[in-house]
């Protein structure tokens, strides 16, 4: 038996090559594993994941900071003696101080603006976002967008013990990082899924954003008193980067570009998908002189049938 080595490169066009997995096999694993599954579905699951993940790690900051913030609470008795034949009584406060939690002294603005600081940047690219993909590329901007916030997610402690001010900014950089993630996949969306199926599917993505929402509220309290504040930024963002690595390898531009699509799924895809060319060449309207006449002829007998009728 001839055993041959496989290297899984972005193209995997299941050729020859003389690294990575060792395997008694003619054929790609993890391409043979995936073209069992149409790769429509494919970009789907992998649109979702994408979509729970930014939703997990955005909503995580409203756990995480009540275990960031210092706080103290205070516990307040009081008695009052009441009697009409004797002098007003004198209140008895005592009180006992609560435990102290986090390591933060922020005021509530200051909280505010970290808690918004996701939104204040997404406010730009989310606007420019599908021209961006149109520039760069609809994956392109997706993979960037979700790598450069899970790299910010995991410098926030340092950010945050360093600086206020920087982990504010750090804030308004994933906003700014993340917001053109969903313009673009919408944008491949068009390129993937028929008209047919486009509205069922598409579905999916938008609930997966509110149950990441739910996952992380779930899920972040217990992470935070068990492992720390911290662990929130790191797993969420080491989360975001394994996702980043199925990105790259697993979702194309468009179906042309596809290397282990069927045929059958390929012309199914593109032949519901054709978009319409939008030629800029002016629309001229030849008018010879005697369609001229007939035009201005049948104008006058227009304005002139009133006229006669008064």
């Amino acid at each position: 038996t001839v055993y041959s080595w496989y290297y899984l490169s972005a193209s995997c066009e299941h050729h020859f090559y003389n690294k990575s997995v060792f395997v008694p096999t003619g054929r790609c694993i993890p391409c043979d594993i995936f073209r069992r599954i149409p790769a429509r579905y494919v970009f789907l699951g992998v649109s979702v994941l994408g979509a729970l993940t930014t939703n997990i790690m955005r909503a995580s900051m409203s756990v995480a900071i009540v275990a960031m913030v210092r706080t103290t609470n205070t516990t307040t008795n009081s008695s009052l003696q009441t009697d009409t034949d004797t002098c007003p009584g004198q209140e008895v406060v005592t009180s006992s101080p609560g435990s102290k939690t986090g390591e933060f002294e922020w005021n509530e603005l200051t909280q505010s603006y970290i808690l918004a600081g996701n939104t204040y940047g997404s406010l730009v690219t989310i606007l420019i976002g599908a021209r961006l993909a149109e520039i760069f590329g609809n994956k392109r901007v997706c993979g960037i967008a979700m790598f450069m916030n899970g790299f910010l997610n995991i410098l926030c402690p340092i950010f945050v013990r360093w600086n206020v001010a920087a982990f504010i900014a750090a804030r308004v950089l994933q906003g700014f990082f993340s917001g053109p993630f969903m313009p673009a996949n919408m944008s491949l969306f068009a390129s993937w899924l028929p008209p047919q199926e486009r509205a069922r599917l598409s579905g999916i993505i938008f609930s997966a954003s509110n149950i990441g929402s739910l996952i992380s509220m779930g899920i972040s309290g217990k992470m935070a008193s068990t492992f720390g504040w911290e662990s929130l930024f790191y797993v969420y963002g080491v989360l975001t980067a394994l996702w980043c690595v199925l990105w790259m390898f697993l979702v194309h531009e468009s179906p042309e570009t596809h290397p282990w699509i069927s045929d059958e799924e390929k012309e199914y895809i593109v032949s519901n998908t054709k978009k319409v060319a939008i030629t800029h060449t002016p629309i001229i309207i030849n008018l010879t002189e005697e369609d001229y006449d007939d035009e201005y002829n049948d104008a006058e007998e227009v304005i002139a049938s009133p006229l006669e009728n008064t």
